[in-house]
C-alpha cells in the first residue's frame, strides 16, 4: 500500500466527508529526517583526547505540520504516536547521550526535553530513543511551527578521525478515526 503524504491523507479526508458518509479507520506516518555533522577526532582537538565526554552545540531544525492537523482533526478523531525517534550511522560506538528537545517557535511555551538516552551498551547502527512526555510532546507539534534540538555527547577517545554525518528520523504517526 503506497504512503500518503499528510497533505494528500487530509485532502481525501476533506472531500470524502464533504460528499459521503464516511465511517472507519486510517493510518499514515509522517517521517521527518535531518543530518546531522558531528567533529571527528582531529576537530575535537588532542587536548580533549583525555577527557571522557564532551558535549557537542545544539542543532536545530524547524518543522510544521500543524496545518493537517487542524484540516484532518475537521473529520474525525486524531491520535498521534512517535514510532520512530533515532539516530543512525555505520559507527555509533563514540555517541555516550543523546538529548532531543522541542519548543514551539513562539517561545509560547517552555522547550522541553522529549529524549534522553544515556547510550550504553555501545549501540549498533541505530539508536532508538524513547519519548518522554509524550502528551506535551504531541500537544506542541499539532499547535503550530516547532522547534526540535538535538544535542550529541560524545567520547573523544573513541570518535572517528574525520567528520561524520549522523541520520536523525522522526516519524509520527497518525490515526483517524473517522464518522461523518
Amino acid at each position: 500500500m503506497k504512503s500518503l503524504s499528510i497533505l494528500g491523507f487530509s485532502i481525501l479526508f476533506e472531500v470524502c466527508a464533504l460528499t459521503c458518509c464516511v465511517s472507519g479507520n486510517l493510518s499514515d506516518t509522517a517521517s521527518f529526517q535531518k543530518q546531522i555533522s558531528v567533529p571527528g577526532a582531529g576537530e575535537l582537538g588532542s587536548d580533549l583526547q583525555g577527557v571522557g565526554v564532551v558535549q557537542l552545540p545544539e542543532q536545530t531544525f524547524n518543522f510544521d505540520v500543524s496545518s493537517a492537523f487542524v484540516d484532518l482533526n475537521k473529520v474525525g478523531t486524531l491520535s498521534l504516536t512517535v514510532p520512530h525517534n533515532s539516530l543512525s550511522n555505520s559507527d555509533l560506538s563514540f555517541i555516550s547521550e543523546v538529548v532531543v528537545s522541542i519548543q514551539p517557535q513562539n517561545s509560547s511555551e517552555p522547550a522541553i526535553n522529549v529524549s534522553d538516552y544515556m547510550v550504553s551498551p555501545t549501540p549498533g547502527t541505530t539508536i532508538e530513543m524513547p519519548v518522554e512526555n509524550l502528551p506535551t510532546f504531541l500537544s506542541y507539534v499539532s499547535g503550530g511551527p516547532c522547534t526540535i534540538g538535538i544535542t550529541i555527547s560524545v567520547n573523544p577517545a573513541k570518535a572517528p578521525p574525520n567528520a561524520s554525518t549522523l541520520d536523525y528520523t522522526l516519524d509520527l504517526g497518525l490515526d483517524i478515526k473517522v464518522s461523518k
